[in-house]
């Protein structure tokens, strides 16, 4: 303790030019402790009291430091320590005015371990002395050996007044190790030392290691050249001294100048940064508090006012929370003597890896991105089984019946296995996952396509008029569904073969610097067969459903379905052009990046499909049952209303529901827009779509100027049409005059042709006539009964029908003679039904079967509704709305 004495002594000038802007001096005092307690206290006493000192230098120990420390915060007096390394000198509530300028035994315990794990030791020995020191730094080191991998083989307790080790080398010998730790002063390691070199535990095959208090062995007075021998090899930690600073190189000459030939003991820098740090401290309570208050120790302060980073002689000096140095490491190698550097730790102390720290590039739990996805893919979950149930209790609703609740529940079951795929791609990938998030990702894709495809399907066929009457079996939904459970099946056969054929599971991708997994077949060839076979068969059903949506975009329907099935078409093909590339390409390190593209690129393709499909329904039976028609008319719908207002409600909405048909030509015309005009040849093809029903505009109702029946009867009003359902089994866009007179074409009464939407509704018995141009009447629904006649071929016309009441006809041009022919006939059937002529119906059908051989009309034989207001005949014809059984 002389030598560290002498050397701050001798640096000693520098502490007044460090507060000399202050106006304040510093002069040093000193007392001898004995090296005991006792004399600790003692000389703490006498340097507060005596001399009036305001901090105190501790000595070596950390035992000794404690009591000084102690008597220094019961006079406001702030004391530090060079070499004192306890960590009970950590707690701040008996030690508040206490710091050091070296690292304390929990970070030596900690890099003693790292060290040893460095360098590749599994089995360890440990002494420790029963002092502070011994315990406190012992205590860390085997608090960090299970998290770096070290068992310790044997740990004993040093009894620091023992001179026989005899039972304690024998534990050595016996732990079958050869690294061996002592975590003690060094004048209680040297007799321990002495008697292992006896039982050649000291050789090349033993390692000793220890904490920095060996770095004062070679300054043992009784050291002999045997000792200086045992001690050759020996390793321990110290906290860096050295410093690569214009002050370090001085003191080291100014050492050499005034004691040549003397060796300058370990600790003598840290102990003059204690000189330092307290110096500057006080200076900056003076500054804050005034000189007069710190004389008078009349004023409170924490170590974060008094402690401030600086440039010390051993280096930079800066403190933590709680006073402790931040300090680089060394492990020193005792050779000769002389201790040698041979591995330097950082302040952080983090040891250098011996391999790269590999990131997971995968969507895992921990990830605040990755729960994200979760909450939205449980969101869309849970917003999709609460439409599917709203739907089905209103699926006697118009809309819903019409577009076939039973397709709406299949595309809503495919768009949550897609949901589900997405979830099972969270975390760590396992056998179980891969084959959840692979087969209901393809099923649920394959079932959502294929019944949207069938929905396409059927309205293309309908829309065909060359075949609208013939095979109307192939359009049911039973049918259909084989067709949707062929393509299930047939998707089903290959996700077996592909998961079962080989192992199939998570197979890992890994680079220097990350890692992430690939759900996949252990077989190359059936994966890659397997991809292309999905992928191939899955893209021509989008290519089927984008080419049947782009041929039916011009049907005419209130519900819009083929403009929805085409939207969705294009939508599925736009996102699997993004989603396949970040599914099967390598992305590197942006592979997570990918994942979080692919995933939320999916959730939006299934959301969109739902509701562009089914989720847009809502809207229109909430809008409904709470009375919110078109137009701002109160409407609402209740089917089982028995009571007179509640029919009324009932009522009003019908009514509202068949002038929603004449408002459609505007739509209408909108769609002709997008496709090309048919005026100019009047080629007009017959639509068949999913109508709405039929209907009379509310402004003024053609009427005709003669015949047996009242007008009214025949040319239908809005209250005539009030009651019942309402159904369309044709829509064409046909050219459409008005004749008066005889129906002569030559006649002064004609008038030029115009673009009507013309509608034949089963249900009503009667045909509507909406023309596309704006301006005039909206339109005019004539009732099939008597007296309206029906002409075939005017004037030798093949393609016209002419549809005569009275005075007042209507002559309607066909794109095509056969059309015609069906028109005519469908209107002939109606016509007799309506005045309840079940015969010639039979009639009328077994004249078509015998004029066209082989052809099947798409009529049943007539039955009797009895529960319809007026007891009419109905027809089962092929509908145009998607509900075929009912």
């Amino acid at each position: 303790m002389n030598g560290i004495r002498d050397f701050v002594d001798l640096l000693a000038a520098s502490l007044n030019s460090t507060a000399s802007s202050e106006n304040v001096t510093f002069e040093l005092v000193h007392h001898n402790t004995g090296y005991t307690s006792l004399g600790s206290t003692q000389a703490a006493q006498a340097a507060i009291f005596d001399d009036g000192a305001h901090a105190l230098i501790t000595e070596l120990s950390s035992s000794n430091t404690m009591p000084a420390v102690l008597m220094g915060v019961r006079y406001n007096s702030w004391t530090c320590s060079g070499s004192a390394t306890s960590t009970l000198l950590n707690d701040k509530t008996e030690y508040p005015t206490f710091f050091r300028t070296i690292a304390p035994d929990d970070v030596q315990g900690f890099i003693l371990a790292k060290f040893i794990q460095h360098m590749g030791w599994a089995r360890v020995c440990v002494l420790a002395a029963s002092d502070a020191y011994g315990t406190s730094v012992s205590s860390v080191f085997l608090a960090n050996t299970q998290r770096f991998g070290i068992t310790v083989a044997s740990s004993q307790v040093i009894d620091q007044t023992a001179r026989d080790f005899s039972l304690v080398l024998d534990n050595i010998l016996q732990s079958d190790t050869n690294i061996i730790i002592v975590f003690a002063n060094p004048e209680y390691f040297l007799p321990l030392l002495r008697q292992a070199k006896a039982r050649e535990l000291i050789s090349e095959n033993y390692v000793w290691l220890g904490p920095e208090a060996w770095s004062l062995f070679t300054s043992l007075s009784e050291l002999t050249a045997q000792d200086h021998a045992n001690a050759n090899g020996m390793m321990y930690v110290m906290p860096r001294e050295e410093a690569l600073s214009e002050w370090y190189n001085a003191s080291i000459a100014q050492w050499s100048a005034a004691y040549p030939g003397r060796q300058l003991p370990s600790y003598s820098h840290f102990f003059m940064d204690c000189a330092t740090a307290l110096a500057r401290g006080l200076a900056r309570l003076s500054r804050k508090f005034g000189s007069g208050r710190v004389l008078a120790r009349n004023y409170t302060a924490s170590l974060t006012d008094f402690l401030a980073p600086f440039d010390g002689v051993s280096g930079d000096v800066e403190f933590d929370a709680i006073g402790n140095r931040k300090s680089y490491f060394s492990v020193y190698n005792l050779y000769g003597g002389t201790s040698q550097v041979v591995y330097e730790i950082g302040p952080d102390l983090v040891v250098p890896r011996d391999s790269t720290i590999k990131r997971a590039l995968y969507l895992d739990w921990n990830l605040p991105g990755a729960l994200a996805l979760v909450a939205l893919d449980c969101a869309a979950i849970v917003l999709i089984v609460v439409t599917v149930t709203y739907l089905h209790r209103h699926r006697a609703f118009p809309d819903i019946k019409n577009l076939s609740f039973p397709f709406l529940v299949l595309i809503c079951v495919g768009c949550v296995l897609v949901l589900v795929s997405n979830l099972a791609d969270i975390g760590q990938p396992s056998t179980a996952s891969c084959i959840v998030s692979n087969t209901a990702f393809v099923l649920g894709f394959n079932l959502v396509i294929a019944a949207a495809a069938a929905k396409a399907y059927r309205l293309w066929r309908l829309l065909d008029t060359k075949k609208a009457l013939v095979t109307s079996g192939s359009y049911a939904n039973r049918k259909l569904f084989r067709g949707i459970g062929a393509c299930l099946a047939l998707q089903a056969i290959i996700l077996i073969v592909w998961t079962t054929a080989y192992p199939f599971g998570p197979a890992i991708v890994s680079a220097r610097t990350y890692y992430y997994y690939r759900c996949r077949s252990s077989n190359d060839t059936l994966q890659t067969l397997a991809t292309g076979v999905t992928f191939t068969f899955n893209a021509a059903l989008v290519a089927a459903l984008v080419v049947l949506g782009y041929r039916t975009r011009n049907a005419i329907s209130r519900f819009r379905e083929s403009i929805f099935l085409l939207s969705v078409g294009q939508n599925i093909s736009v996102s699997a052009l993004v989603v396949a590339p970040f599914s099967y390409f390598d992305f590197g390190a942006s592979t997570l990046d990918a994942a979080y593209i692919k995933h939320a690129m999916i959730v939006y393709a299934a959301l969109f499909t739902f509701v562009a499909l089914a989720g847009r329904l809502v809207v229109p039976v909430y809008r409904a049952r709470r009375g919110m028609g078109v137009g701002g008319h109160a409407i609402r719908i209740n089917s089982t209303a028995s009571d007179h207002g509640e029919q009324q409600h009932q009522k009003q909405y019908q009514q509202q529901q068949f002038q929603h048909t004449l408002w459609s030509h505007s739509f209408s015309r909108a769609q002709r827009s997008m496709a090309g005009k048919h005026d100019a040849d009047y080629g007009a093809s017959s639509n068949v779509g999913a109508g709405t029903g039929t209907g009379v505009a509310p402004g003024p109702t053609a009427s005709g100027t003669g015949g047996a029946a009242n007008a009214s009867a025949i040319l239908l009003t809005q209250e005539d049409l009030r009651d019942g359902d309402f159904g369309t089994v044709l829509q064409g866009l046909f050219p459409v005059r008005e004749l008066t007179g005889d129906g002569d074409e030559s006649g002064s009464a004609a008038v030029a042709a115009k673009v009507h939407l013309v509608e034949l509704d089963t249900v009503r018995g009667c045909v509507v006539l909406l023309p596309e141009t704006d301006g005039g009447p909206l339109g005019v629904a004539i009732r099939l009964v008597d007296p309206i006649k029906l002409i075939e071929r005017p004037s030798g016309h093949l393609d016209r029908i002419v549809i005569a009441y009275g005075q007042q006809q209507w002559e309607i041009q066909f794109a095509s003679q056969p059309e015609a022919e069906r028109w005519f006939l469908l209107l002939r059937i109606l016509l007799f039904q309506q005045n309840r002529d079940p015969s010639a119906v039979h009639s009328i059908v077994s004249a078509h079967k015998q004029s066209r051989p082989g052809s099947v009309l798409a009529i049943a034989a007539p039955r009797v509704n009895a529960s319809h207001p007026r007891g009419m005949y109905a027809l089962s014809f092929m509908s145009i709305t998607e509900e075929q059984d009912r």
